[in-house]
């Protein structure tokens, strides 16, 4: 044993270290002196004991110092894990017998642990999210239907996102329209310029760019507000009242974002072809009816109604995501505004791979 304890405290760098001895431990006057002959004694209070004799298989005696204090515990081998190596923590080592300094390993977790963890988390939040939505679809077809709190969803969501829409959607017309009546020139086809920017502003930017408009305004409200709601309580306390929270809540979000969508895709291809043709006619002359009359020649429904009514997908996505980051919130203040966050960044990504499977779902449906 005094060749144990001449190991245990030859080295200031095993201060805070713990230390495998099996069967015994150190009073407080023997960490005084450790090296001092004579008989020792325990102090009570000082020490953790341990069992006297050697540990049961499968089991390891650990002993580490603190300030004056010798800690002692008897674990399972298997349950030896390594902490962070500083001064504050003791490190776990396994083995049978004091390991050297330079013999003290730490081991780092394996790529293939991080990426197993991770994708086993990402297969756990979407198997959440389906059985969110699955609640909100079955609250939503149940009665009561929450009428009142739909109406005050759809103003919020529409008449609230209308300005930043149509501002939004008026900047991407004017600057459609100086990049294509350069490229149209460059090529001789200036003729095609109102053709040009009526395609390009309602099929491809108009609805992509009013989902994510929508999607970094709304979803941070809805992600925000529920998740304040969640942290305080107050989803509690509805549920309690005997209301379904998912429709109260949930449904009636996600249903608003569905139907205004459209709408407001409709607000920002008008503002774009508008600010579009006054750029234009900044430039040349050229009067707004024979702008929209060669600009929708030959064209017909299907040219726009899919693109339109796609965004009714997009609203879909981003009350679904908002309302379920924000309803399954936890952490206080903090987690409220990690929601908030999630809840832009999620619905964003969703909506830009969204338009990805519909572009090509249009394509072939509507050829």
């Amino acid at each position: 044993m005094r060749k144990d304890l001449d190991y245990a405290f030859e080295s200031r760098a095993a201060w805070n270290r713990p230390v495998f001895r099996p069967g015994f431990h150190l009073s407080t006057e023997e960490q005084s002196n450790p090296t001092e002959p004579g008989p020792k004694k325990e102090i009570p209070g000082e020490i953790v004991p341990v069992p006297e004799g050697p540990p049961a298989v499968g089991k390891e005696c650990i002993q580490w110092r603190v300030g004056r204090r010798v800690l002692s515990r008897f674990v399972d081998t298997a349950s030896i894990r390594t902490k962070q190596l500083n001064d504050r923590e003791p490190i776990v080592v396994a083995g049978n017998h004091p390991p050297f300094a330079e013999q003290r390993t730490v081991s780092i977790p394996s790529a293939l642990d991080y990426v197993g963890r991770t994708t086993n988390e990402f297969f756990v939040w979407f198997g959440d999210l389906g059985i969110f939505a699955w609640k909100v679809l079955r609250a939503a077809l149940t009665p009561p239907y929450e009428w009142r709190e739909l109406i005050r969803q759809l103003d919020e969501v529409g008449s609230m996102s209308l300005p930043l829409v149509a501002a939004a959607g008026a900047a991407i017309g004017v600057v459609i329209s100086m990049e294509a009546r350069y490229s149209l020139s460059r090529f001789g086809a200036k003729s095609m310029f109102p053709t040009t920017l009526v395609y390009s502003v309602i099929q491809v930017m108009g609805p992509i760019m009013t989902g994510l408009i929508v999607s970094g305004r709304v979803g941070a409200g809805i992600g925000a507000e529920l998740a304040s709601m969640k942290v305080t309580e107050q989803i509690d306390a509805i549920e309690a009242s005997a209301i379904n929270p998912y429709r109260l809540l949930a449904a009636t979000r996600i249903l608003a974002c569905i139907l205004m969508l459209p709408l407001l895709t409709l607000a920002a291809d008008a503002s774009g072809l508008l600010m579009g043709w006054f750029a234009q006619a900044l430039v040349e002359p050229l009067s707004f009816h024979q702008f929209i009359a060669s600009g929708f020649k030959g064209a017909t429904f299907n040219d726009f109604l899919p693109p339109t009514f796609k965004t009714a997908v997009y609203g879909l996505i981003i009350g679904l995501i908002a309302c379920f980051q924000g309803m399954r919130t936890r952490g206080g203040a903090e987690g409220v505004g990690r929601a908030a966050t999630n809840s832009v960044v999620l619905a964003s990504l969703f909506v830009i791979l969204a338009d990805v499977v519909l572009v090509k779902f249009i394509l072939v449906v509507f050829p």
